[in-house]
C-alpha cells in the first residue's frame, strides 16, 4: 500500500472483520485485526489528520494488547509495543511533545524487554533506533544533554547490529539519526566535537543516499549537513563552514523544488539566506547580501502571511534590514 486511499480501504476492511470476530469468541483473530487496524491508522496519520488517526491507532493497539500479553504472546506483544511507540512519536509532532515522547520511550523500552539482542537482533536494532529517535526528539524539549546522549547510545547500538555491508539502506537511515543526535547535543556540550561527529555520520549516510536512488533522503541529509556546518561555523572557521553550509543547502534545493516540495523549499531557502547574510559579514558584503535577499524572497514565494504570519514577518524584516542596513551586517 502506498497511498492514503489504500490505508482507508484497509481500515474499512478491518472494521468489517471486527463485526465477525469478537474478543470473547475469537481473541487471537480479534487482536490480529486490531493490530492491523492500528498499523493502518498509524500510517495514515503520517499524511492526514495526524492527531485523530494517531488516537485511533492507540486505541486499536490497546485492544490488541488485551490479548497479546507479554507472557502468552511475547513476540506479538513486543511488535505492538514497538508500533505503539511509533504512533506516540508521530503524535508528539502535533501535540504534547514531551509527554508523547515519554510514552514512546516507555513503549520501546517495554518492547526491548522481549526483543533482545541475542534472540531477535534485527527487531532489537529497529526498536533501538526508534528509541534513539524518541530520545532525540525529547532532547529538543527537556534535558538536552542527557536525552541527546541516550539517543546517541541507542543509535550506536543499532548500528552495531545493522552493518553497512549487510544492510546499506537501513544503516544509512541509522547514520542519519545518529548525526541528528550529535547535532542536537552539540548545543549543550562539546559543540565542535559533536558537530564534527554529526558531519561524519551524515557523510556516511550520503554514501547510500544518492540523488539518483534516494532523492528525498539525499536532500534531507544535505539539509541536516548544512545545519551542522552552520552550527560549527559559530565556533570555528566561520567562512569555510558558511561556504560548506551553503553548498549543502544548494544541493538540497536540487531536489526540494517549490513545485514538488514547497515547505522544504521555503525552509531551505530561509536557511540559505541566513548563511549568505552571515557570510556577508566576513567577505563579499554586497554580493552576499544580495544573495541573502534573493533566498529570503524565494522562501516568501511559498510562505504567506495567512499560513505562517510569524515567519512571514521575520523574513520581511530580514529583507528590509539587508536593504536599508538598519542592523549590523553580521548575523549569527
Amino acid at each position: 500500500m502506498d497511498s492514503s486511499s489504500d490505508y482507508r480501504t484497509a481500515i474499512e476492511a478491518c472494521l468489517e472483520e471486527l463485526k465477525c470476530y469478537a474478543l470473547k469468541e475469537f481473541p487471537v483473530d480479534y487482536a490480529e485485526i486490531q493490530t492491523n487496524l492500528g498499523t493502518a491508522y498509524g500510517t495514515l496519520a503520517e499524511t492526514e489528520e495526524k492527531a485523530k488517526n494517531c488516537q485511533l491507532a492507540i486505541e486499536a493497539f490497546g485492544e490488541a494488547l488485551r490479548v497479546f500479553t507479554p507472557d502468552a504472546f511475547p513476540w506479538e506483544h513486543a511488535m505492538v509495543r514497538n508500533n505503539l511507540g511509533n504512533v506516540y512519536s508521530t503524535l508528539a509532532e502535533v501535540e504534547d511533545p514531551v509527554e508523547n515522547c515519554r510514552r514512546a520511550i516507555a513503549a520501546y523500552t517495554d518492547a526491548l524487554k522481549l526483543r533482545t539482542r541475542e534472540q531477535s537482533p534485527e527487531d532489537y536494532a529497529m526498536t533501538k533506533n526508534n528509541l534513539g529517535i524518541a530520545y532525540r526528539t525529547l532532547a529538543g524539549s527537556e534535558e538536552k544533554a542527557k536525552n541527546g546522549q541516550l539517543a546517541i547510545e541507542a543509535c550506536q547500538e543499532a548500528l552495531e547490529i545493522r552493518t553497512p555491508e549487510q544492510f546499506p539502506l537501513e544503516n544509512a537511515h541509522k547514520q542519519s539519526e545518529l548525526g541528528k543526535a550529535y547535532w542536537t547535543i552539540a548545543f549543550e556540550t562539546d559543540k565542535t566535537g559533536n558537530c564534527l561527529r554529526a558531519v561524519v555520520a551524515f557523510r556516511a549516510a550520503l554514501e547510500v543516499f544518492t540523488p539518483e536512488e534516494y532523492p528525498v533522503e539525499y536532500a534531507t541529509t544535505q539539509g541536516n549537513l548544512g545545519n551542522t556546518y552552520r552550527t560549527l561555523g559559530t565556533v570555528e572557521e566561520k567562512t569555510g563552514n558558511c561556504q560548506r553550509a551553503i553548498a549543502a543547502y544548494r544541493e538540497a534545493l536540487k531536489i526540494f523544488t517549490p513545485e514538488q516540495f514547497p515547505l522544504q523549499y521555503a525552509d531551505t531557502q530561509s536557511h540559505l539566506g541566513d548563511e549568505y547574510w552571515i557570510l556577508s559579514g566576513v567577505e563579499g558584503k554586497d554580493e552576499n547580501c544580495r544573495l541573502a535577499i534573493g533566498a529570503y524572497k524565494e522562501a516568501l514565494n511559498v510562505i504567506t502571511a495567512e499560513d505562517d504570519p510569524l515567519q512571514y514577518d521575520l523574513l520581511q524584516n530580514y529583507i528590509k534590514s539587508l536593504q536599508t542596513g538598519t542592523v549590523p551586517v553580521e548575523k549569527s
